[in-house]
């Protein structure tokens, strides 16, 4: 029956297709039982509250790595795999700035400032022989550059402290720089070792800084976690390691836990206190790429490893809210400060073949 399709389809994630043939059902079995179109209605409701409704595309050339959000909500950052930055009206859904393009290089990294008026990018390629990346602050409001940091090839990764008076950058030869935004000045360098960065948080009010960095090829591949005191520079504990394939981290808005982002089907969170992982919170069967916290930290954003798969979380009880397959493979979501907004970077437009970011409702 159309009606037991649609309830596979939802039960396995896929509430937008399962909603249409359970909707189906009621067309093709008018005839039936009152008792069934009870129960058709009752999923209906049920289910209705795990979907996640396309609201805009924005469109753009290449492959939409990343997206942020705006404390205020008033702007959207999307950067692409040709280098590009585009900031975005969040109310008319239109262009106003596309900043000056940085050739040859992914973005890596868009951090908005807490009073939302700069927008600091990180450019970066996995390979230290090609041209320079860098780290810029903008003026939101102009798109003017304010000051360039970090121009060294092959960042990978970046983070900004809660008071955006720090910017971390990391790259693939195993550094991790300090800046201080207000001169632009470096303040410190830190030296692992020869390990190549895939995340970086700042935590503790931004005194510290905790680094993923991945080891090792094939299945023998290990993510190792170290945390550091900013000031000082010294490492304060033993690193932490963890088997599998991990690609990038995330740190709660209270800067408490750290979440990572693997090829494995439970996601790991690291708790900063107790310096223990829990893989009893999240669940993505394909394994997860990148993901992100609401402002609040209620509500954590998951995008699939290699599908199109977009999943919601209450952060706190882990239970599954919503799940959308957008039919292109999605990537770096942000949520609103409000947590009813979603952006997310897809590589292929559902009605073209173009890349584009798409906003949704919550």
């Amino acid at each position: 029956m159309t009606f037991d399709k649609g309830l596979e389809l939802c039960v396995g994630g896929k509430a937008n297709e399962g909603l249409h043939w359970m909707l189906k059902s009621l067309e093709l079995h008018a005839d039936l039982s009152p008792d069934f179109r009870d129960l058709v209605a009752t999923n209906l409701a049920s289910w209705s509250r795990q979907v996640i409704t396309l609201e805009a595309i924005l469109p753009d050339d290449a492959q939409v790595m990343l997206t942020a959000f705006s404390p205020d909500s008033r702007w959207m950052a999307t950067g692409n795999t040709d280098g590009q930055v585009n900031i975005w009206d969040r109310q008319s859904m239109q262009l106003k700035h596309a900043l000056p393009r940085c050739e040859q290089n992914f973005v890596k990294a868009l951090l908005f400032s807490p009073d939302s008026s700069s927008l600091f990018t990180v450019w970066g390629i996995d390979d230290t022989s090609r041209s320079p990346g860098g780290s810029s602050q903008w003026n939101v409001e102009t798109g003017k550059r304010i000051r360039k940091f970090d121009e060294s090839c092959g960042l990978n990764a970046a983070a900004l402290s809660s008071n955006a008076a720090l910017l971390a950058t990391g790259d693939f030869l195993g550094n991790v720089r300090i800046w201080d935004t207000v001169d632009g000045k470096l303040l410190r360098t830190l030296k692992p070792g020869g390990r190549q960065f895939h995340g970086l948080d700042f935590a503790e009010n931004g005194t510290e800084i905790v680094a993923l960095a991945e080891t090792g090829t094939g299945g023998q591949r290990e993510g190792t976690m170290t945390r550091w005191d900013v000031k000082s520079g010294e490492r304060l504990d033993e690193p932490i390691r963890r088997a599998g394939q991990f690609f990038t981290t995330t740190a709660t808005p209270q800067g408490n836990s750290i979440v990572m982002f693997s090829s494995d089907s439970r996601i790991p969170v690291l708790d900063l206190e107790t310096y223990t992982f829990d893989d009893s919170l999240y669940y993505s069967a394909e394994g997860a790429e990148t993901g992100a916290f609401s402002p609040d930290g209620s509500l954590l954003a998951v995008a699939g490893l290699e599908s199109s798969a977009l999943s919601l979380f209450d952060s706190r009880s882990g239970t599954l809210l919503g799940h959308m397959h957008l039919g292109s493979r999605v990537r770096g979501p942000s949520l609103s400060s409000d947590g009813t907004w979603l952006l997310v970077g897809c590589r292929d437009s559902p009605a073209a073949d173009a890349a584009h970011a798409a906003s949704l409702q919550c």
